[in-house]
């Protein structure tokens, strides 16, 4: 039971981030912005709510997948990779949340580390789906 609720935790993040992702790059889509009508806000809020699932189901696959088993190299290779990837995703969810409450001049710079921590996450994470994930 714990496995394959560990399992779902763990695709139920990547799932999330991807959608996150998406949602952030509607408003530059030109037909999405016609389909959605209220534009950026729309969907920042989308992106918001789903950054912070996908943060919160992050964490829950890191704590519910943590055991004493011995793993061949390339396993423990990729749980190494998530730890990781689930830090850099925790960290990206901090700075986006910053970036949301804090001022425009500020919002420029947090942006830019928000987008290095959620690529670095999807990076990591991707590289732990093919190596404990199938």
């Amino acid at each position: 039971m714990s496995l394959l609720i560990a399992t779902v935790t763990g695709w139920l993040a990547a799932a999330l981030v991807a959608i996150a992702i998406l949602a952030s790059l509607l408003p530059r889509i030109p037909i999405a912005r016609r389909l959605t009508g209220s534009g950026r806000l729309y969907t920042s809020r989308w992106h918001y709510r789903l950054g912070g699932a996908a943060a919160f189901a992050g964490a829950a696959h890191c704590l519910l997948s943590v055991n004493r088993a011995q793993l061949p190299p390339l396993q423990s290779i990729g749980n190494w990779a998530s730890a990781v990837a689930g830090g850099a995703l925790l960290l990206g969810a901090f700075v986006g949340w910053t970036v949301r409450e804090g001022a425009s001049s500020e919002g420029r710079g947090a942006r830019s580390y928000h987008l290095l921590a959620i690529s670095v996450a999807a990076i990591l994470g991707a590289l732990h789906a093919l190596l404990n994930g199938f």
